[in-house]
């Protein structure tokens, strides 16, 4: 229904829009933060603060196990808060919270340097990081299925604000720690905002009535969860461990710093080609459910969300390169920053905005399994050569983070064509 096409698109575009809105503040506030501290810390702080925080995203994201895709498709199929009951959405919150009581456990009893690298990060922080982050994968998946984008919203501009003048007086104190403490509440409030955005739509009494650990529940939530457990700690295990070679390397600290660097403006180019992804998986589903999969009509969304992701990573690729020198000027001199350097991980981040558009097509079409497979391949394709070109220092970074999105995009596109996704 050609009506039908043109709400859907109408409705992606405004989802997309608040989305974006909410990404920019969240992953801006993340680059400013890192600005204002690769200007008043020394290298070695600086490498810290980055470590930590990549470290935390990396086990949180292992504790998540593939929950926050999982809570996005679980409440796009709710109609209203009567048909929450239908769904294990409170047993799923129920092993989120485990998973990252796990995780922190976990986190204190990791052998000794294995994650430092002889950088100052007090382990107890690390692990009480972890846990905050964990706790807020579940509530941030079910604001995208609910499609509560304004609300999000009005959340991240909490979060961005208490990131943002509780990093200035880290920079007083001249304390790296001070900075990741900043960073671990701002993740707390993150999460408890977008659980009281949650619980208003669906009622404490939807959360509780589906709390129960059962067979059919916990059955329920592997089913979909399982291939995306494996999706998610190889997404997540990516960056960290191209890092973790890097600060193996000739001048570890300082080339360690620059991939930080470089990583963020790669999440930042993908903020608005993201959030077209993020908002079609539950779009998707709803169309399906509502006009009983009507393949045509899929297959336009699918094509025109990942044109329009490939667009704006273009526009923003190109934006990113022409201010490279105001943008690398307002981190100070305590790093040496190659202007080609930003220039590159701003054009390898372009493959993967389409590509992660279709994926989540992939995924809404039960197609788990297969976008698994298509993400081993991109981990492997990435640390592989990370490996090779180590000697480039960060330039292996942004070497294998550009191939390895290729292969990502190739393989996403040929299965999508295969499956008539596209």
């Amino acid at each position: 229904m050609k009506w039908y096409f043109i709400l859907s698109s109408k409705v992606l575009i405004k989802n997309a829009a608040w989305s974006a809105a909410n990404h920019l503040l969240a992953r801006g506030s993340l680059v400013v933060v890192s600005m204002i501290l690769a200007r008043n810390l020394d290298s070695s702080g600086f490498a810290a603060y980055s470590l930590f925080q990549l470290t935390i995203s990396m086990i949180a994201a292992y504790a998540a196990l593939g929950f926050g895709v999982t809570a996005s498709r679980f409440f796009s199929e709710f109609q209203g808060a009567t048909n929450v009951k239908r769904y294990p959405v409170g047993a799923l919150w129920v092993l989120s919270i485990i998973g990252g009581v796990v995780a922190l456990v976990v986190t204190l009893i990791l052998p000794a340097g294995l994650i430092e690298e002889d950088l100052d990060i007090p382990r107890w922080l690390l692990a009480v990081g972890v846990f905050s982050t964990s706790l807020g994968i579940v509530p941030a998946g079910a604001v995208l299925g609910l499609e509560q984008y304004r609300k999000a919203f009005s959340v991240a501009c909490v979060t961005a604000s208490f990131l943002f003048f509780g990093s200035y007086a880290a920079v007083k104190f001249q304390s790296p720690v001070s900075a990741m403490w900043v960073l671990v509440i701002s993740n707390a409030i993150n999460a408890v905002g977008n659980f009281l955005v949650t619980l208003h739509i669906v009622g404490i009494g939807g959360l509780l009535s589906s709390a129960r650990l059962s067979k059919d529940s916990v059955g329920a939530i592997l089913k979909f969860a399982g291939p995306m457990v494996g999706v998610s700690l190889l997404s997540a295990s990516g960056s960290w461990l191209v890092g973790r070679i890097i600060l193996s390397g000739p001048s570890g600290p300082e080339n360690f710093a620059l991939y930080a660097i470089g990583i963020q403006w790669m999440a930042l180019a993908l903020f608005l080609p993201g959030m077209v992804s993020r908002v079609l998986l539950p779009r998707l589903v709803k169309m399906q459910n509502e006009l009983h999969g009507t393949d045509s009509e899929s297959r336009k969304l699918v094509s025109s969300g990942a044109m329009l992701a490939l667009i704006f990573a273009i526009l923003l690729a190109i934006i990113g390169v022409v201010l490279s020198p105001l943008l690398i000027a307002l981190y100070g001199t305590n790093l040496a920053i190659n202007q080609w350097l930003l220039a590159a991980f701003l054009v390898a981040a372009i493959p993967s905005a389409p590509a992660n558009t279709v994926g989540n097509a992939i995924v809404a079409r039960d197609g788990q399994r297969a976008w698994f497979t298509i993400t081993f391949l991109w981990f492997f394709t990435l640390i592989a050569l990370t490996l090779l070109f180590s000697d480039l220092g960060v330039w292996a970074g942004a070497v294998s983070h550009g191939v390895a999105s290729l292969i990502l995009i190739f393989l996403s596109v040929c299965f999508a064509r295969k499956r008539t996704l596209l």
